[in-house]
């Protein structure tokens, strides 16, 4: 139980409880606990859910509180020997692909680059998630040159780019826009500019993604 001294007398601290309480159970099942999992999970002594909801204002924020993905996301999260990562564990990975790939790592080098115990890429991005560039500051902090040549548009497939492309057209049912396609573009998806320098236009790659998926033209959703 996490505890401090006030007027000489032992407190408890329910934020420091409501962390330590949510990353023990997020361990335990090797996931972000959704309140039903937790109250399940959670030993006596530990804050109920209905406790952590009127000290947080939200489940997900206390997720996030406790340096964890939102429950509903069901993304895995990373542990190294039953602790959650470090910033260096994380910079370390970073400088580890940034060795092994040419230029700027990009999300997706990251994701193929990586070793099995490093953090993945959903632990950086909630652990920089209150950045406007996520990723960018990830590097910048640690110890990435941005200035080097960047290899990012040039490591993506013809079947990357399509996959991005009928993703973004399954999404909003039609056939995405440049403009569409940058809004709902992931950061681990081609740009815009890759793809119409791979398919020499933007209405050759929409085209090219239509003939590798009729099911969707005949559906509607690419015209």
């Amino acid at each position: 139980m996490a505890t401090y001294l006030k007027n000489g007398k032992s407190m408890t601290d329910p934020i420091q409880e409501t962390v330590e309480a949510l990353n023990r159970v997020a361990q335990e099942q090797e996931k972000s606990p959704k309140r039903k999992e937790y109250e399940r999970l959670r030993y006596d002594g530990e804050p109920a859910d209905t406790q952590i909801i009127s000290l947080i204002g939200s489940w997900d924020g206390a997720l996030v509180l406790a340096g964890l993905p939102p429950a509903q996301q069901n993304q895995r999260t990373n542990y190294k020997k039953g602790n959650r990562y470090t910033l260096k564990d994380i910079f370390d990975a970073i400088q580890y692909v940034d060795d092994v790939v040419e230029g700027i790592p990009s999300v997706s080098q990251y994701k193929r680059k990586c070793r099995d115990d490093d953090p993945s890429y959903e632990t950086i991005y909630y652990r920089f998630d209150d950045h406007d560039n996520i990723w960018e500051t990830a590097l910048q902090e640690a110890g990435i040159d941005l200035d080097q040549p960047s290899t990012g548009q040039t490591t993506y497939t013809d079947e990357e780019c399509l996959d991005a492309i009928l993703r973004v057209a399954e999404e909003q049912q039609s056939s995405p826009t440049q403009s569409e396609y940058k809004r709902l573009a992931r950061d681990d998806e081609p740009s815009v500019s890759t793809i119409k320098s791979r398919f020499s236009g933007w209405t050759n790659a929409v085209a090219e993604a239509k003939a590798t998926k009729p099911d969707l033209r005949e559906k509607g959703i690419i015209a």
